[in-house]
Parts: C-alpha cells; sequence; structure tokens
C-alpha cells in the first residue's frame, strides 16, 4: 500500500529528486531549537499473542530489519543546497543511502516493566531531537514490559507530516486480521497520500475575475475574522469566544529546557461519552471538562494561583475546510476556556461548551479561508518560536489535541494493539501539550511535558481519572438539564 512521493518535485543533480516544503512545513524546519526539537512520537503497545513465547518481540525485529526503506516519506531527507536553505525542501533517496541500524532500534524497559519504567524510556526517547543530515524518523521497538506487552514508538519530524495523517498511517499500517502475518514494517509501508476531494480535483475555468473576486472575498471574510478576535481579546464576549494571546502567564508559559517527561494513562471512552451527553456537548468538550477539574487540583498541589481560567489551545484539522490533497500541516487552533478558576462543575461544564462553539463557529465558519487567517493569527507564534521567545506572549496555556483512532481491535502479526500514545511538540511558553486518541472502546491520554516547567507532571494522568469519578457523582446533569 505503498503511496508515491507527492508533487510538485524537481530534479535535484544526478537522478535525486526534491519536493518543496509549504510555507507551514517549512516553519517546523526553522522552530528546531535544542530545547524544543520538532519531532512528535506515536508509541503503540501491544500484547504478545497466546501461544507465543517471550521472544516473540525480538523475532519480530529481525523480520522487520529484512525489509528496506522504500516506503514514502521514509526516504525524505533535509535538502542542505544553498536556495534550499532559504526555502526548506526534501531530498529524496534511495533505499541504500538509508542505513536501517540507525534508524530502527531495539530497547529494553527497565525491571519490572511498569507504567513508571515504561513512561520513563519514552521520555528519553522524545526529548532526543532527530539527525536531520539523515531521513527525519526512527523506530524503537521496546521490550520487557510487564504483563507480557511489548511497544513500538516512531518518532518522525513535524515537517515531513502533520499528527492527523501519520496517526491515520498507522492505523491502516496495522490489521484488522489476528491471523495476519505479513505487515511490512513502517518504513516500508510508507506514508500514503491524502485522497483528493472533488472540489480540491475540479479544474478552474471561472477566469481572472472571479479569482479577483474571491482574493476579495477571502480577504474580508480574513479581516473580519480578525477583528472579531482582536475584540474578543480587549473584552469577554458573552459568546464565549476567547483570543489567542490572551491568557494568564502561569508555570506553564515558562522557558522550558530540553528534558522531557511523558505520562499516559488510559481510561473507559463510555465514561466521557455519558459526561458528554449529560453537558449537552460533544466528547470533546467532555474532555475539557475533566482536563479543567484535574487541572484545578493539580494547580493547587503546586501552590500555582493564576489570576483567572486556564485556556486550552486545542489543535483543530482544517483538511476537509480547505480541501487541500497533501500531506503536510493543514491545523490551527480554537481556544477555550476549562474554568480552572471555580469548584463549580456545572459552571465549567457551560463555560467549555460556549467557548468551544463559539471558537468553531468563528474558526471553521471561514471555509477555505480558515488557513489564510490561522496563518496570519499564527504568525507571532511561528516568529516566537524560531526565536525561543514564546514565553513573552504565550498563544494559549495548555495545548489540547483530541483525535480518532481506532473503533476496533487492531493488531501487528498477531499481537494486538492496545493502546496508541501520541505527543507532539512542546515550545518555550508552552510547556505541556495532551494528546487524546479514541482507542477501541478506551481514551489514550498522553502529556507531554517539560519537568522543569511542569514539576510532578505524572499526577496528571492519575487527576484525569480521579475526575472523571468526581463528575460522575456530581449533579451536573441535572443542573445543566434542570431535572
Amino acid at each position: 500500500m505503498n503511496a508515491p512521493t507527492t508533487n510538485p518535485t524537481a530534479r535535484a543533480g544526478g537522478n535525486a529528486m526534491k519536493k518543496r516544503m509549504a510555507l507551514l512545513d517549512g516553519g517546523f524546519i526553522r522552530m528546531d531549537r535544542t530545547e524544543s526539537p520538532q519531532h512528535g512520537t506515536v508509541t503503540i503497545v501491544f500484547r504478545i499473542p497466546d501461544g507465543s513465547d517471550d521472544g516473540f518481540p525480538l523475532r519480530l525485529a529481525d523480520t522487520m530489519r529484512q525489509h528496506a526503506a522504500t516506503g514514502a516519506r521514509f526516504n525524505w531527507v533535509l535538502s542542505t543546497d544553498f536556495v534550499d536553505n532559504l526555502f526548506p525542501a526534501w531530498k529524496i533517496v534511495s533505499p541504500n543511502e538509508i542505513d536501517l541500524d540507525f534508524h530502527f532500534r531495539v530497547a529494553r524497559v527497565s525491571a519490572p516493566g511498569g507504567e513508571t519504567e515504561f513512561a520513563e524510556i519514552v521520555s528519553r526517547i522524545s526529548a532526543v531531537p532527530l539527525d536531520m543530515s539523515r531521513p527525519a524518523w526512527e523506530v524503537h521497538l521496546i521490550t520487557e514490559l510487564s504483563d507480557r506487552r511489548f511497544a513500538i514508538l516512531l518518532k518522525m519530524h513535524h515537517a515531513i507530516v502533520d499528527g492527523m495523517t501519520i496517526l491515520q498511517t498507522m492505523i491502516e499500517w496495522l490489521s484488522a486480521d489476528p491471523a495476519a502475518t505479513d505487515t511490512p514494517p513502517l518504513w516500508a509501508f510508507g506514508v500514503p497520500d491524502v485522497p483528493a476531494t472533488a472540489a480540491a480535483t475540479e479544474p478552474n475555468s471561472r477566469g481572472a475575475l472571479a479569482s479577483i473576486r474571491d482574493a476579495a472575498s477571502s480577504l474580508a471574510a480574513v479581516a473580519g475574522a480578525a477583528k472579531a478576535t482582536i475584540n474578543a481579546a480587549r473584552h469577554r464576549r458573552n459568546d464565549g469566544l476567547h483570543a489567542p494571546y490572551a491568557v494568564p502567564k502561569m508555570a506553564f508559559n515558562k522557558t522550558i529546557t530540553p528534558d522531557r517527561s511523558i505520562s499516559m494513562t488510559v481510561l473507559d471512552q463510555s465514561k466521557f461519552k455519558a459526561v458528554a451527553s449529560d453537558i449537552g456537548g460533544t466528547l470533546n468538550d467532555a474532555v475539557g471538562v475533566v482536563l479543567g477539574t484535574a487541572l484545578r487540583r493539580y494547580l493547587a498541589d503546586v501552590d500555582e494561583r493564576p489570576d483567572r481560567s486556564l485556556v486550552a489551545g486545542v489543535l483543530t484539522s482544517l483538511r476537509t475546510a480547505v480541501e487541500t490533497t497533501a500531506g503536510g500541516n493543514v491545523i490551527s487552533f480554537i481556544f477555550a476556556d476549562l474554568a480552572t478558576d471555580t469548584d463549580d462543575i456545572a459552571d465549567r461544564a457551560q463555560r467549555v461548551v460556549r467557548s468551544t462553539r463559539a471558537g468553531k463557529e468563528h474558526l471553521l465558519g471561514l471555509g477555505k479561508n480558515a488557513m489564510r487567517y490561522s496563518m496570519m493569527m499564527l504568525l507571532p507564534y511561528i516568529v516566537a518560536n524560531i526565536t525561543g521567545t514564546g514565553h513573552r506572549m504565550p498563544l494559549y496555556n495548555i495545548a489540547v489535541s483530541n483525535l480518532p483512532g481506532s473503533r476496533g481491535p487492531l493488531y501487528l502479526n498477531g499481537a494486538a494493539a492496545e493502546a496508541m500514545h501520541p505527543t507532539t511538540i512542546i515550545y518555550n511558553g508552552a510547556a505541556v501539550v495532551l494528546v487524546i486518541i479514541s482507542w477501541n472502546g478506551k481514551l489514550c491520554f498522553t502529556f507531554n511535558s517539560c519537568p522543569t516547567a511542569v514539576p510532578r507532571s505524572d499526577r496528571l494522568g492519575a487527576y484525569l481519572a480521579d475526575a472523571i469519578a468526581t463528575i460522575e457523582g456530581s449533579s451536573v446533569s441535572t443542573s445543566l438539564r434542570g431535572d
């Protein structure tokens, strides 16, 4: 199921080919810093199949090594040609130029192989930057987890692919058939292109006048959205819209170090669906209410008392809105009030739902102009991250990304995939990010943080579990429904 590299490409001398990066993808190259390497990780936890001995993971590793790196995007290396230093591009290399022993590694978790030891090794791997003189990816097979488990961790640069695309690729890589034993390794599977939408593939024959009208309409739409954002920053709006860069400064918005702390937990999805039903919101809203409840407890623990509620920057995919076929980054943010300044769960729920609805209407209502607006909105954020000054004007307090995963069981050569834990980038001024993915009736929560700015972050997962139990036992449903 390997996919050909997407156009546009150009000859780069000899038989090498190049792919010029989109503006946002190139921004991730510019933002690479010692304390903030621009890669994400995806870790999948597997259980050794019944009937197989504990040597299964190492035999799997031996099988994987027999495959060359032929998959699309796994053969991209950053071009160092003079022009490409100004306008970043990928150079496409042949499999025999890729040192598989460097890119694929086997690691053993420390005894007893529990969640603490697992989090430690994932944190160490996540903290190390990729070698950008080689194709910008690594795969780590982690053995000797407790309960006959092992894990596969993919680390890949964000300039190659956005998080949504790589997650969907990894889900497609796995099999719904537990008897299937012919799954190739990720580097031979590759990253398929995103299917083109009908609107994206229709030829445009409306002429120059229509194009000018479209441009004028886009400018007006973006200007109107920008005005609404400025008004939201200056005055608290009744519709709940929150502006970027208008957040309380606190520990999460300090400078960071290269160290990382990864905290992972898995909770029952049905409990969040029940909360969503009770509050008249979405699953994302339920996550926001639970997160706000957990963060309020955490802030009290570390004696942090912001002068107002924390605001989450919720990653939002614009791929459908902008009708693109590229596999690069087509993302933006909406901003959600987490209501961490109140103990009233019903009030927190109302504020979360109101703010997320207003944010979605504000951003997604722009349609095809959403990406233009987002680039304008995010420009100060990108510049600040290039210069390492994001702590001076934080975009949000905590980043949150809630992604679709798998609805049913999936397997790798018979080994059941029990959980998936993605991470994404943190920056100066943005020291913690939470990624949630649904997985076969569960929600997998993964916090990525800097332990200097976010001490004792391992408590966050435990506090989420306590928060959902607290909300289940509260009168939030009665308060909101008026029962």
